[in-house]
């Protein structure tokens, strides 16, 4: 083999490497980042949950409201199907809540109350507002 064949072994092509990607010694993954959405795209995606009704897109409707949003910064198709996902979740935790316990008892509880109500070991505690 020629020295100038040899030489040309050995080095390493810019875009070449012999760990399957990784570059130098190191094994690199590729790292994911969270969607951090703009106003603009919060913004529209509440008009299109509370004044269009939108609660469920389906494929074709996620892919149209994900291209649309996308004019206000980077967004993923994913991301619009989870907003909706969590958006719902959680407007069903608030009402949920808000259900459970009237609002005069919500403001009246204190933590003493429940405190004492659960280790008292008695039920009649005057301090208390609910039943567990």
């Amino acid at each position: 083999m020629e020295p100038q064949q040899q030489q040309h072994q050995n080095q390493q092509q810019p875009n070449e490497d012999n760990n399957g990607g990784a570059k130098g010694n190191f094994i690199c993954r590729q790292t994911s980042t969270r969607w951090t959405p703009t106003t603009d795209q919060i913004r529209i995606l509440k008009e299109l949950y509370y004044i269009k009704g939108v609660r469920s897109p389906n494929g074709a409707e996620i892919q149209q409201i994900s291209a649309r949003l996308r004019k206000y910064g980077k967004i993923e198709g994913k991301n619009v199907f989870y907003w909706f996902q969590n958006h719902k979740a959680r407007e069903r935790q608030k009402k949920r809540f808000t259900n459970d316990v009237p609002t005069q008892q919500r403001t009246t509880l204190k933590p003493e109350d429940y405190y004492s109500y659960k280790y008292s070991g008695s039920n009649n505690n005057p301090g208390c507002y609910f039943s567990l």
